[in-house]
């Protein structure tokens, strides 16, 4: 955390605990607007070559399953060192992936570089399906739960948020400083 973070903690707001990752996507990205933090997935630097590994809030899911986009469209599931391939490709502010004859269509909800989240397009929830897929670079998720990476995410922008307030607190502070030694 940053020395501002560590002074005026109190002001700077918290991540709330969510009892499902939905929750905790829903409440981070659109209640506390980190949508605006997100790149374009038109920028493929973001995701390409890069090793992600799948966060699920499933009690059940124990695998590990690292997901890979190449540049030339190819995509590899890997669960559990078995590699299923694929392929990828962006259309329609969209992401398309297709493994075997499945195709999945997905809407970016966060890339950056250590996150990905897409929702599942569709009124899927009813029909029992995860509403969103995250992935997470695997350095950073490796051994980690969904909270304990939401947290971290969260923490990434609230630096950036908190700078701004704590340095016009110091100003007004040197200010009076300043405006009491003259008098």
């Amino acid at each position: 955390m940053s020395f501002w973070n560590n002074i005026f903690g109190a002001i700077t707001s918290v991540l709330e605990e969510t009892p499902t990752l939905e929750a905790g996507i829903q409440n981070l990205i659109y209640g506390h607007n980190y949508k605006s933090y997100s790149q374009s997935i038109e920028d493929s630097s973001f995701f390409i070559g890069k090793r992600w590994l799948e966060v699920r809030d499933d009690l059940d899911f124990q695998e590990a399953i690292l997901h890979l986009f190449k540049e030339d469209g190819k995509y590899l599931r890997i669960l559990d060192g078995d590699v299923i391939p694929g392929t990828w490709e962006k259309d329609v502010k969209g992401f398309f992936i297709k493994i075997g004859r499945e195709y999945e269509f997905y809407e970016p909800v966060f890339l950056d570089d250590n996150y990905f989240i897409m929702r599942k397009h569709g009124n899927i929830i009813p029909k029992g399906i995860r509403p969103y897929f995250m992935i997470v670079i695997e350095r950073r998720a490796k051994g980690r739960e969904w909270p304990e990476l939401l947290n971290m995410l969260f923490e990434d922008y609230q630096e950036g948020r908190s700078t701004p307030f704590g340095l016009i607190i110091m100003f007004v502070i040197m200010l009076g400083i300043l405006l009491y030694s003259i008098l």
